[in-house]
Parts: structure tokens; C-alpha cells; sequence
């Protein structure tokens, strides 16, 4: 959980005259997909182009309860101010994939305050262990060491705002807005004979940890995250465990995300994913088309002190799409052996 409601509302009036707030990474269900947004070494990671959408709405349908404090005054009631985070990315391998690249847009809204991401990646991989069959050159391992940079923005909506003194010259009354440059590192390594498939990696996002000066009045401090990501996958004939960890720490505390899904036939995916210390959740996905595979998540939270402000539940749906760009005559068909397969995407 990002952030208490309720906290938000009241720590209102202390959060300007304190002029600083870190601003926390959000969060996916779907981690194990989209991992690009913790470590940019996964750039490239498949032998194909992938485009993935993202949104996550959490607490969906929350409403601005600020005028609860002013019942006096008259105010427009905010819709739609729950957190909630949207993503896009798009990666490719390059030079017959020992140079992996990506992008990505994420932009993280939370109430009034939104931070914009945009990240270019760019992954370095060096192939390991034995070579597989197919006459690629591809190897059953690969260690990549990747670095994103970009930029973060923090956008406040001033107009939004409901102060308990009108005019305070600390809260802003218009759209206001201020951005950093801002980089990450990672390593990912793949071996796809350990069990039928095996992933981990290690990343560090905002490694300048920026601090961001909005209307001269207000500082953001965008914190430093480490991650620790893992997976394998287990086959069964046709059936499919899929068991993926993520750990992630800012030094404050540490959060843990360990989940397992189940792939039936290469087409249905069902699974859980258990948060420490905020929700459980349920995962369900169906591959459409062998690389269209759409997938979605219910969060159940965990905490019952936040229980009244999580009716309608957090939501999470998650659209992939994969594709080659050949040019000439077709290439050799690709050995089973393939780090896609550890999301069970099979373009072949």
C-alpha cells in the first residue's frame, strides 16, 4: 500500500509547510510481466518486439472527502482520486539479441499529485554456459547489465485543492509542475535448462535520487529503490507452474510480493499473489493469440483499519503483444529453448 487515505487528507496542511514529500514507486500485480519498470537489464529480454499496456486503479472509485472538514463551505465533490498508475513500454533485441533496448511512459496519480516517467533502457547481454541448437549462436544462460535514463516530473493540480485557510501562499491554486533528470541500473540473469526455465535480477531505480523543486514552494524527493526479482517455470505435460518472486527496500522497510500462477495448454493462466502486509490478490490471463496475451488482477487488501476506503476493490488489467520484424528470406524456426517461455509466450 502507497499510502493511507486518510493520511493523505489530514497530513494535507503538514505535507506544504513541511515544503518536502518522498514520493514512493507504485506497484503491480502483474510483476512478473512487466518488469521492465523495476530493471532495465530486461530490455531485449525475448527475441521479438513487445508492446505492453498497464493500468492499475487502486481503491477505484474513491472519492475527495476534503469539504467533510469545511462543512460550511461550498466545494466541488473529486471523483477518481484513488491511486492510480498507467503504463506503456515497448523493448526489442538488436544485434541478434546481444543488445537489447526499450522505452517506457509511466505516470503515477496520486489524489492531485501525479509523477510522470520516461525512461529509455538500454541492456548489454553476454551469453553463458552451453550453446543451444538452431545455429543462432543463442546459449542456454545469459547475464545482461542494463542502465535506464530519462526524466521524472511531479505535477501538482492547485485548482483541485481545498485549503483549510484560502490564499495560503505555500498551497499552490493553479496546475504547477517541476522535473529531474533520472537514471537506473540492473544485471538479469536467465538460464533456460535450470528446471524448464529460470529468471532473477538486481536493480536500482532513481539512482540520483532527484529532488524536485515545484512553484519555488514545494520539494519532492524521489527515492532510491532496490529490487530483487525471481522466477522459474516447472512443466507438467500441459500444465505450467509459474512461482515469481519480488523484494523491494527504499532502506525504510522492505516489501514482499511472492505469487505463483498455473498455464493450462499455453492458453489460460490463473494464479495468487500474496503482499506483505497489504493484499492478496488473484490473477486470471488468456493468450488470445500465441504473442497477444491479456491479463487482469483483483487486490484484496489485507488491512482492516483501510478496509471502508476499498469497496470497489484494486484492479489491474495487462495487455502484451509480441512480434518479429524480419527482413529477407525467413529465418531458422527458433529452438523450445527460449527465455519467452518463462511467460509462456510462444510466437512459433
Amino acid at each position: 500500500m502507497r499510502l493511507n487515505f486518510t493520511k493523505l487528507l489530514v497530513l494535507g496542511s503538514v505535507f506544504f509547510s513541511l515544503h518536502a514529500s518522498a514520493q514512493l514507486d507504485p506497484y503491480y500485480t502483474h510483476y512478473m510481466l512487466n518488469k521492465l519498470a523495476y530493471n532495465p537489464a530486461v530490455a531485449g529480454e525475448k527475441d521479438a518486439i513487445c508492446l505492453n499496456l498497464i493500468t492499475h486503479q487502486q481503491w477505484l472509485g474513491q472519492r475527495d472527502n476534503s469539504r467533510a472538514y469545511k462543512p460550511s463551505e461550498q466545494g466541488d465533490w473529486f471523483d477518481a482520486v484513488n491511486p492510480a498508475t498507467n503504463g506503456f513500454s515497448i523493448t526489442a533485441p538488436l544485434l541478434n539479441n546481444q543488445l537489447g533496448v526499450g522505452f517506457q511512459v509511466i505516470s503515477d496519480k496520486l489524489g492531485f499529485n501525479k509523477n510522470t516517467y520516461l525512461r529509455g533502457s538500454v541492456a548489454w547481454k553476454f551469453r553463458l554456459g552451453r550453446q543451444l541448437p538452431g545455429g543462432t549462436g543463442a546459449t542456454d544462460q545469459t547475464l545482461a547489465v542494463g542502465a535506464d535514463f530519462g526524466m521524472a516530473q511531479v505535477q501538482l493540480d492547485g485548482t483541485k485543492y481545498n485549503p483549510l485557510q484560502p490564499g495560503d501562499p505555500q498551497i499552490p491554486s493553479t496546475i504547477v509542475s517541476g522535473s529531474k533528470f533520472d537514471m537506473g541500473l540492473g544485471v538479469y540473469y536467465t538460464h533456460q535448462r535450470l528446471f524448464d526455465g529460470f529468471y532473477a535480477g538486481l536493480s536500482m531505480t532513481h539512482l540520483t535520487a532527484p529532488k524536485i523543486s515545484v512553484a519555488g514552494k514545494i520539494d519532492f524527493h524521489i527515492e532510491r529503490y532496490i529490487y530483487f526479482l525471481a522466477g522459474s517455470r516447472h512443466d507438467f505435460g500441459s500444465l505450467a507452474i509459474l512461482p515469481s518472486l519480488l523484494v523491494k527496500s527504499s532502506g525504510k522497510g522492505v516489501q514482499v510480493d511472492l505469487g505463483a500462477r498455473a498455464m493450462l495448454n499455453q492458453k489460460l493462466v490463473f494464479g495468487a499473489n500474496v503482499r506483505s502486509a497489504d493484499a492478496i490478490s488473484l490473477l486470471f490471463g488468456y493468450f488470445i493469440f500465441p504473442n497477444l496475451y491479456v491479463g487482469y488482477s483483483y487486490d484484496m487488501q489485507a488491512i482492516s483499519g483501510v478496509r471502508k476506503y476499498t469497496a470497489a476493490g484494486t484492479h489491474e488489467l495487462f495487455v502484451s503483444y509480441c512480434f518479429d520484424v524480419n527482413v529477407g528470406p525467413p529465418p531458422p524456426k527458433k529452438p523450445i529453448f527460449n527465455v519467452r517461455y518463462l511467460e509462456g509466450y510462444t510466437l512459433y
